[in-house]
């Protein structure tokens, strides 16, 4: 992106764009909100907005490379013309119940698009400013929460200004960098998934769905006023969110969904024993959400770097998978609080929610985890056979030209093909202390800083001729 304080100045503009579209959809689903005279999040908002949303999401999947059109300007200027038409329509006709509601879904179908653009362009962009952005993306979010007080008409027009300023970043972003013209091709690799890839995404699924049961269960049937708990709970997901990013060792994927299933048990517990402590459920459920879905925003921004896959289809899907994992945990709320209709949690509401956490944490484990990411690292034999290098002769070279020692350079291979430190430590009857020791000895030699680029100093090493 070039040098001087001008390219810092882009890159620090272009780390809070997501950010800012993010927030802004959060002020005026929230509006939307109190214009029904409804408890937050009431029903007919998710009846309009996770059916659009997925909408949104199946166009990109289906579009693939073609979606390229929307990172021209012509276009993204037309699609923040949409959101600022949808929300002055929104607050010119709130007491309307139908023009109100239209207005609502061409903002959210414009802010869905943007959003998708914005992980395309940060797919495209180093892998540290898409952490940031991220991070900011969850900082802003948290930020907009002290905001809810003020009146509707004042927050629906900062809601206008937020998403207009993340879109004239992104019209600038994808200006400025080739790669958002040229990052999608016809010939990016199609996604192949093995089942234990599989058993990852469908855990992630259950997870996001026992989220959608709790939130709806939370908000509907306990009575709580989400505002002052929104802001602890948006803190809490920033600061998981920072951990995880930042400060777990290793920076191993697998903390995420680690910290969202430890917090999804504790509000079951706290839902279903003590009743009368449902906000602390509230502020747990919602942190853990916020927090994973980033963090496979994240994920998901290194993987089509690393795969060299089609972002538009993998950011369309993750957004079809996200909206109707939701969607379908709300709707079996419904159902169980239909036939159950008593304050008091119902035994098939425990049941379910049992069912649902202890799916995600069979699913959701390393093996897993590391089978999506990673897949099976070595290359196929038709390849070896025309000349190139295995994952794991590339590896020996890359630990040759670092000057690692053995042990490292055994720890490099299994680490790098997402074994934990727990595994390697087992595996070479040392202890984990020990492990993560080479391991923030190999980042050092190697001048990387994490597993995924670590990853990719291997995949793109070329032997010297």
């Amino acid at each position: 992106m070039g040098g001087g304080k001008g390219s810092g100045f882009f890159a620090a503009a272009f780390a809070i764009g997501l950010g800012l579209c993010w927030a802004s959809q959060e002020m005026v689903v929230l509006c939307v909100s109190r214009s029904l005279g409804a408890p937050d999040i009431p029903t007919s908002t998710y009846l309009t907005l996770r059916p659009l949303v997925i909408a949104v999401g199946l166009l990109f999947a289906m579009v693939g490379p073609r979606g390229n059109v929307f990172m021209k300007r012509g276009a993204l200027y037309a699609v923040a013309s949409v959101g600022l038409i949808g929300v002055f329509v929104f607050a010119l006709f709130a007491q309307v119940p139908l023009l109100m509601l239209a207005g609502f879904s061409l903002f959210v179908v414009a802010a869905a698009i943007v959003m998708i653009c914005w992980l395309k362009a940060l797919s495209d962009s180093p892998e540290d400013i898409g952490r940031r952005a991220i991070v900011v993306t969850a900082l802003a979010s948290t930020a907009g929460t002290l905001l809810w007080t003020l009146d509707g008409t004042v927050l629906v027009l900062l809601a206008a200004i937020m998403f207009s300023l993340s879109s004239s970043i992104l019209v600038a972003a994808s200006a400025r960098t080739p790669a958002a013209d040229s990052g999608d091709t016809a010939d990016v690799k199609p996604l192949k998934l093995v089942p234990w890839r599989w058993a990852a995404v469908v855990g992630a699924g259950v997870l996001m769905t026992s989220f959608g049961f709790l939130q709806f269960t939370v908000y509907h049937y306990s009575h709580i006023d989400n505002t002052p708990h929104e802001f602890f709970a948006h803190a809490l997901a920033l600061l998981m969110l920072l951990f995880v990013l930042y400060a777990a060792r290793d920076r191993e994927p697998a903390i995420g969904s680690k910290l969202a299933v430890t917090a999804m048990l504790f509000a079951f517990v706290f839902m279903s024993v003590y009743r009368d402590f449902a906000w602390f459920s509230t502020v747990l459920v919602e942190a853990a959400e916020g927090m994973f879905e980033l963090v496979i925003c994240y994920v998901l921004m290194d993987f089509v770097r690393r795969n060299s896959l089609s972002a538009w289809r993998v950011f369309g899907w993750n957004t079809v998978f996200t909206g109707a994992a939701q969607a379908l945990g709300s709707g079996l709320s419904v159902v169980e609080h239909f036939f159950f209709s008593s304050d008091a949690y119902s035994v098939l509401g425990l049941l379910l929610v049992s069912l649902l956490i202890v799916t995600a944490i069979w699913l959701l484990n390393d093996k897993t985890i590391a089978g999506f990411l990673w897949g099976d690292t070595p290359i196929s034999g038709e390849d070896a056979a025309a000349g190139e290098l295995s994952f794991d002769e590339k590896a020996a070279a890359v630990s040759e030209a670092y000057k690692l020692t053995a042990r490292e350079c055994e720890v490099m291979l299994l680490f790098a093909k997402g074994r934990s430190s727990s595994f390697i430590a087992e595996s070479f009857c040392v202890s984990t202390n020990t492990v993560r020791s080479h391991i923030v000895h190999i980042y050092a030699k190697c001048l990387v800083h994490s597993r995924q680029e670590l990853i990719s100093l291997i995949d793109n090493w070329v032997p010297e001729s």
